[in-house]
């Protein structure tokens, strides 16, 4: 590892290997993949990837050797026990039915869901007639069932299933996104950073052993969420600066955080077309350039800020709507999450007594984010802009910050009073 050290710190390495990873990134968005199946087959046999319960319907991703993604109505509330009953990661399924192409959006710059299916390698969409489920499974994929199964006992499993786990599908998340506080629900930095903050004091009497065992668990937990983008970013984050210190590279901290950054999308560039991987990687890269305070408070409202401000040009592009309220949102909604809600869905699981304290503290959170919610006068709503105008606008904040000068805040908020004006004043602009 030690021959490694100079190749690592060297700037031409770096360079090299951003220039490799963009041509790959290149070439698998050039490259158009066939799918191993057809319109005329009826007969899918693979591996249960994902399943979602709601009602009287089915929503389940099948791996076989490619995924599909089906879809299929109970007839009666006792088939929807019997299937329930059988349900599990990694279990053998048939299913018999029609396949589909995905449909395309007919609107320009709205949410495409054959684009989005693409970028999972999903290519097939599958009414489902009929199915039948057999045991299967590795042990992993076993013990993530059992987990699965025993959340799913309580009362407010949709918000321990979101929390814990990633899975927000429970969960509605309208009031949520809209005042602006989905990154709470979404396994991210902060979630990661607890576990190995808990599990470093637990640990930490066992030194580099102890260090080594947590890393192992990241990655099992990495896989419990289903290795989605922004947890790979943070465990292997901490497995990169982990290994940094083991073996004494000396690497700067952001240089961990760029390799950490082609690292992922060497493995699968569509990565790059992640909502959780955008909003993750250019949040946390700007916040090396933010200067932390000792207060606490005035610390979350400036990185809350912050945050605001770098993820305005991903919100812009993807939803057309920016929220300004949820920099006061997040003061209130952070520390609410973080050291009260979230910790209380761990005790729940080993203490299941506690329920009814979470039970309390869910409904208070529900009422205070409606509230939230119903207060508007904060909502921009954003026409759609040539993205290289927003990426402009990202590094006139990122050079206010890094500069500590006011001129590049200054024209990065006259650019995005333009963006929003430019419409009213030119009828047939672009936008």
């Amino acid at each position: 590892m030690q021959n490694l050290k100079p190749i690592l710190q060297s700037n031409k390495f770096l360079v090299i290997l951003f220039v490799l990873t963009f041509l790959w990134c290149l070439l698998s968005f050039s490259i158009s993949s066939k799918s191993i199946f057809s319109s005329e087959q009826t007969r899918i046999e693979g591996k249960i990837f994902f399943f979602k319960v709601d009602g009287n319907f089915l929503s389940i991703t099948v791996d076989a050797k490619e995924k599909i993604q089906a879809f299929y109505y109970f007839d009666s509330l006792e088939e929807k026990k019997r299937v329930e009953s059988t349900l599990g990661y990694g279990k053998k399924i048939t299913l018999q039915g029609t396949l589909q192409k995905p449909s395309s959006s007919s609107i320009p710059h709205t949410f495409d869901y054959k684009k989005y299916l693409s970028y999972q390698k999903i290519y097939w969409t599958m009414s489902v007639d009929s199915l039948n489920i057999s045991d299967g499974g590795t042990i992993f994929e076993k013990i993530k069932t059992k987990i699965y199964q025993y959340i799913s006992q309580f009362q407010n499993k949709d918000y321990l299933l979101a929390l814990l786990l990633g899975n927000t599908s429970y969960m509605d998340l309208t009031a949520i996104q809209e005042n602006g506080i989905s990154h709470l629900f979404a396994i991210s930095g902060m979630h990661i950073s607890l576990f190995a903050a808990v599990l470093q004091k637990i640990f930490r009497k066992f030194g580099k052993k102890g260090d080594i065992f947590i890393c192992f668990f990241l990655i099992f937990y990495a896989f419990l969420v289903g290795f989605t983008p922004s947890v790979m970013r943070s465990v292997l984050l901490f497995i990169f600066l982990f290994l940094n210190d083991f073996f004494h590279l000396k690497l700067s901290k952001m240089r961990v955080f760029l390799f950490t950054f082609l690292f992922l999308l060497l493995l699968n560039p569509f990565n790059l077309m992640n909502l959780g991987f955008q909003y993750s990687f250019l949040i946390c890269f700007t916040f090396f350039f933010l200067k932390p305070s000792k207060n606490y408070w005035i610390n979350l409202l400036k990185t809350s800020a912050i945050a605001c401000l770098a993820s305005i040009p991903i919100s812009a592009i993807h939803f057309f709507e920016i929220n300004f309220l949820s920099i006061i949102w997040n003061i209130f909604f952070v520390p609410f999450v973080t050291f009260i809600l979230y910790p209380l869905c761990f005790l729940v699981l080993i203490f299941p007594f506690v329920a009814g304290l979470l039970e309390i503290s869910v409904c208070f959170f529900e009422w205070i984010n409606a509230w939230c919610q119903n207060i508007t006068f904060g909502v921009i709503v954003i026409p759609y802009t040539f993205p290289g105008l927003w990426i402009i606008f990202y590094l006139l904040v990122l050079n206010f910050l890094r500069l500590n000068k006011k001129k590049y805040l200054f024209l990065a908020l006259l650019l995005f009073l333009c963006v929003k004006i430019w419409p009213k004043i030119n009828a047939n602009a672009y936008m």
